[in-house]
């Protein structure tokens, strides 16, 4: 799917933030290395310098490669080339680039022990609840490394992870980016309609009025016009449901702030998101749409992927980047990725992996590098000035562009990740899909349908918090009884003797 041109008439999910058609796509690779830094004399670009052991060690890396043709010979010759400063400072060791699928087929083959040593993804809990990662706070104390220098909303995230683990503690994953949002809108349908243009601090009632104004309802095929599309990545980035900063925003969301165990969908400020935006959804004043023809006026557009799509596929267009509504409870919220690097716990190799991750992650030339290679949005808040600087040179497309906004979300620490259930929170996404599905389409009420949701998440929770007590009451009796086995082992040695 491209998320420029979502043909759907549902918000797009977050599938379609990461995924480019490689045919539209492909000329922006172009377009965006122009700016990228040359090769150094010997070491044409994408290749790297030959380790001097005989028998390196071999790190397998599956990077964050959903920019544009990221998975082309081409593109892995690229990421190749970023990562040479590594290579070079670390003598007899290798790097292969992997392209497995995120997700389910990473799990799969890190259970198979065939996983990569080092990884991005975006939907931690399923690694983290099978002790498929590596805890990174040793590393973290003994480099001494600064969280501080990451997005706070990020690390908190990773924190919260981390105290669900099977030993309730530790630290799984760095950023690998700050994906953070604006709008683009489509000043050439305004300038048609005669209608203002959006200003600073437009609240979500003003931007209502503006989608509902420029959205066109026809059975005539080219004709139809939608107001927005939203980032509609729902609940832990399983699609169906907005994106949770506008339940944050609200005041409402999917998990209870006081409690990782209480489905939080049938607060007022959930009832309030959803009282404003699934109407609009079934007038078709927001869903899909494609703003490169013109039958979407205002679309999404983040910092990791979106920028370099803008400038492939939206020429010939008179448009500009705005910032998101205010909101009724958290005004100024906005969104953030949860898109990280973790180690395998399998990795053979884990001070290795650490230094790679780090170099990936705690430094800044990989970030500087992606900035260039992809317009990404670096991990660190103090790069974003450069970030900012480096997008105008590398696109020009762009340089006329607000995407001040999008740092300045970053700055003011204005970013909102999302919050987990504690207790088999993949299991909670049916639930909360299913129910807010039937209020969408007006088939329950929304009252109705958010409190069957909570009431079933609830249960399932509490049946969750039942299953663990047993489980750490089994291990606590196992651990009991080998320290009595193990106390034993002199007098039976001595009896044997």
């Amino acid at each position: 799917m491209n998320p420029t041109a979502s043909s759907s008439r549902w918000p797009r999910s977050d599938c379609g933030r990461r995924t480019f058609v490689a045919g539209a796509a492909g000329s922006v690779v172009g377009i965006v290395l122009t700016g990228c830094t040359t090769a150094r004399a010997g070491h044409p670009l994408g290749t790297r310098p030959t380790p001097a052991a005989a028998n390196p060690n071999i790190l397998v890396l599956r990077p964050w490669y959903n920019f544009p043709n990221g998975t082309s010979s081409t593109a892995i010759s690229l990421l190749n080339h970023g990562l040479e400063p590594f290579v070079s400072a670390h003598k007899g060791v290798r790097v292969r680039i992997t392209t497995l699928a995120y997700q389910q087929a990473t799990v799969a083959a890190l259970l198979a022990g065939t996983g990569p040593d080092v990884f991005e993804d975006w939907v931690l809990p399923p690694y983290v609840r099978n002790n498929l990662l590596l805890d990174l706070s040793p590393f973290v104390t003994r480099d001494n490394v600064d969280l501080g220098v990451f997005a706070p909303a990020q690390i908190a995230y990773f924190q919260q992870i981390g105290s669900f683990s099977p030993s309730g503690r530790g630290l799984y994953a760095l950023p690998a980016y700050i994906h953070t949002k604006a709008q683009a809108v489509n000043l050439d349908i305004l300038d048609r309609l005669d209608l203002s243009y959006p200003e600073p601090g437009w609240t979500w009632r003003q931007w209502t009025q503006l989608w509902q104004a420029v959205t066109v309802k026809s059975s005539t095929p080219n004709r139809s016009r939608t107001g927005a599309s939203l980032p509609w990545y729902g609940f832990d980035s399983t699609g169906g449901n907005p994106a949770p900063f506008y339940w944050h925003g609200f005041g409402g969301g999917f998990v209870d702030p006081h409690s990782a165990t209480r489905c939080y969908l049938d607060s007022p400020g959930s009832v309030a998101l959803a009282e404003w935006l699934f109407p609009l959804l079934r007038q078709g004043v927001v869903g899909g749409g494609n703003f490169a023809t013109g039958s979407l006026v205002c679309d999404a557009l983040g910092s990791a992927g979106s920028l370099p799509a803008a400038v492939s596929g939206w020429h010939g267009i008179k448009w500009q980047i705005f910032g998101q509504p205010v909101f009724p409870v958290v005004p100024d919220v906005n969104f953030a990725a949860s898109d990280s690097y973790g180690i395998s716990a399998g990795t053979k190799n884990p001070d290795l992996a650490w230094e790679l991750l780090k170099y990936l992650t705690y430094g800044t030339s990989w970030q500087k590098y992606m900035m260039r290679l992809a317009l990404t949005g670096p991990n660190q808040p103090s790069l974003w000035s450069e970030w900012a600087d480096t997008v105008r040179a590398v696109a020009p497309p762009l340089k006329s562009k607000n995407i001040e906004i999008m740092v300045h979300s970053v700055a003011r620490n204005h970013l909102y990740v999302r919050r987990l259930f504690r207790y088999a929170n993949v299991d909670m996404a049916p639930v909360i899909n299913r129910y807010t599905r039937l209020a969408q389409t007006g088939a329950m009420g929304i009252v109705q349908a958010f409190s069957a949701a909570a009431q079933q998440v609830n249960q399932m929770q509490l049946a969750g918090a039942s299953l663990d007590a047993q489980a750490r009451r089994t291990l606590l009796t196992g651990q009991a009884q080998r320290q009595k086995a193990l106390a034993r082992l002199p007098e039976l040695f001595r009896q044997a003797h």
